[in-house]
């Protein structure tokens, strides 16, 4: 329980079986996942933010990215924190 979470390392290579050598739609699911439950990371709504610290994590696409982030919002395991925040730059995933 009081193990130290490791840091996550920035992606640097292909992934295996894929042509491409880009993630498929569950790893970058479960590096977000990761991300989110790491301290330190920023999880501010904005491309700048949670988007970019994802992208340098799995070295996916950006589409890829967001259909990830709205592929868990709509099955329920994140969700957008507004905080009356007007402007959706400073909004949050949580």
């Amino acid at each position: 329980m009081g193990r130290r979470q490791a840091a996550i390392a920035p992606f640097s290579g292909r992934y295996e079986g894929r042509p491409d050598g880009y993630p498929d739609g569950m790893q970058i699911r479960s590096q977000v996942l990761q991300l989110l439950a790491t301290r330190g990371t920023d999880p501010r709504f904005h491309d700048s933010y949670l988007p970019k610290t994802i992208r340098a994590a799995t070295g996916c696409r950006p589409h890829q990215v967001w259909e990830a982030l709205y592929g868990l919002l709509a099955d329920g395991l994140v969700y957008i924190d507004h905080d009356q925040q007007p402007s959706a730059d400073n909004w949050r995933w949580k």
